[in-house]
C-alpha cells in the first residue's frame, strides 16, 4: 500500500519508527551505516560501489526498465545563457571537488556531472518516458 508524505524525512522518520516498511529514498546511508535500516535492492543500472552485494532492482526480478533515481539543479525558464553557463560550470567544479564529493558518497550518492543541455535532454526523455506510463496507466491527480 503507498502511503504518502509530504516529503522524504518524513517517510524517512515513518520507516525508522516502524510505522512504514518500506521506502524508496537516496539519503539513508548513514541509517544503513548504524544498522537502523537495511537495503534491499538498489535503483539504478549498477551496484552501489559500497555495497557491492545489493542487487539492482533489476537483478532482484522486479522488470527490465527499472528508473534511476537523480537530483538535478533547475533554473526559471529564461535565465539568460551566459548564468546558466556560469552555474553550470560551477556546478561540474563542485562534483569534482574531493570534500564535496566525500560528502556526497557518504551520504549513499554517486555524483555524476551533466552540462545543461545533457540535463535538459534528459529531463526531456524521462518526462516524455512517464508520460506515456501515466497516460497508459490513466494516472489522474486527485
Amino acid at each position: 500500500m503507498h502511503v504518502p508524505y509530504k516529503g522524504s524525512a518524513q517517510a524517512l522518520q515513518a520507516v525508522l519508527a516502524g510505522e512504514v516498511q518500506l521506502q524508496f529514498d537516496q539519503l539513508v546511508l548513514p541509517h544503513v551505516k548504524a544498522g537502523k535500516l537495511r537495503e534491499l535492492a538498489m535503483l539504478g543500472e549498477s551496484r552501489h560501489p559500497d555495497h557491492p552485494t545489493i542487487p539492482t532492482l533489476r537483478e532482484a526480478g522486479y522488470g527490465k526498465d527499472m528508473a534511476d533515481s537523480w537530483y538535478g539543479i533547475m533554473a526559471p525558464t529564461g535565465t539568460p545563457q551566459p548564468i546558466v553557463a556560469k552555474l553550470s560550470k560551477a556546478i561540474g567544479e563542485a562534483v569534482k571537488d574531493p570534500g564535496v564529493l566525500e560528502k556526497l558518497h557518504n551520504g549513499g550518492l554517486r555524483p555524476t556531472y551533466l552540462n545543461s543541455e545533457d540535463m535538459r535532454d534528459r529531463v526531456a526523455v524521462e518526462s516524455n518516458a512517464f508520460g506515456e506510463v501515466i497516460r497508459k496507466a490513466n494516472i489522474k491527480i486527485t
